[in-house]
């Protein structure tokens, strides 16, 4: 038996929340661990509930277009990203540039798909959603900054200009690349 075939629009929003699934679950492992040494307790916080704000507007969208909530998370994001990047992290400034790329790809998912769906509401939210993960991967760029220039944590938020690396360029983009966006049905649980 086959599985059934799921709409591209429902697949690209059951992607999108099984990836803030995986965002949600890695700040809440990195809370409890090397991040939260470094200052970053409010941030970590205020960035969970985004993403969760985030994931019930992507399964809103999934059961309005017909699909299903998703509750779990990109396997695949989990196990070929996630596992590996966990298992390679020593230190605050590591957990802070892992978290960095994981919203990275989050971002690059969304754009990659903004001009593929149909539905224009869904639409609206991966584009409006991509640049709030942008935000975040700015946010935890600076903090890297500082650890890198010797901090062993921040002095809360925002980052007074005096902590910040006199080296520091910018972000290190100026278009979201799209090619570490996750496939429009890898999240989809059937």
């Amino acid at each position: 038996m086959t599985a059934p075939v799921v709409p591209p629009d429902v697949a690209v929003a059951q992607t999108a929340a099984a990836v803030e699934n995986v965002l949600i679950a890695v700040y809440g492992r990195l809370a409890s661990s090397s991040m939260s040494g470094a200052g970053l307790g409010p941030f970590i916080a205020r960035t969970v509930a985004q993403h969760s704000d985030h994931l019930a507007a992507f399964n809103a969208a999934a059961v309005r277009l017909g699909g299903k909530a998703q509750t779990g998370v990109d396997q695949p994001l989990m196990t070929s990203v996630v596992q590996p990047g966990l298992a390679a992290i020593a230190s605050g400034l590591d957990a802070v540039m892992f978290s960095a790329e994981l919203e990275m790809i989050a971002a690059a998912t969304y754009t990659a798909q903004v001009a593929a769906v149909a539905d224009h509401r869904l639409r609206a939210s991966l584009a409006s959603v991509a640049g709030v993960e942008c935000q975040h991967q700015g946010v935890l760029l600076a903090v890297a900054s500082v650890l890198e220039a010797g901090a062993a944590a921040i002095d809360g938020f925002p980052l007074a200009a005096r902590q910040l690396a006199p080296t520091l360029e910018g972000p290190p983009v100026a278009f979201v690349r799209t090619d570490q966006g996750r496939p429009p049905t890898e999240g989809v649980a059937r």
